[in-house]
């Protein structure tokens, strides 16, 4: 037995559960089969370029965040 592995012994199951099947396996370096379907060189998605009044529109934006009071109130007392 590994010495970095210790042995765990089973709990008794609760009233209605029932047992689980478990396949007990070892994993190994070697790439696993869901490595193998991954498709690495996707293309990149072809975006149509940015206009150029929309690259200089310094414009702010606001948006409203709904803040739950409970959050609200620690951070107004240690902010202001």
């Amino acid at each position: 037995m590994d010495p970095q592995l210790k042995e765990v012994t089973a709990r008794p199951l609760k009233r209605g559960a029932q047992q689980m099947d478990v396949d007990l396996t070892e994993t190994t370096a070697e790439a696993s089969p869901v490595m193998d379907m991954m498709d690495v060189t996707k293309p990149l998605p072809d975006f149509k370029p940015i206009s150029e009044d929309k690259l200089q529109t310094n414009s702010n934006e606001f948006r409203k965040i709904a803040v739950p009071s409970h959050r609200y109130t620690p951070l107004k007392e240690n902010w202001m």
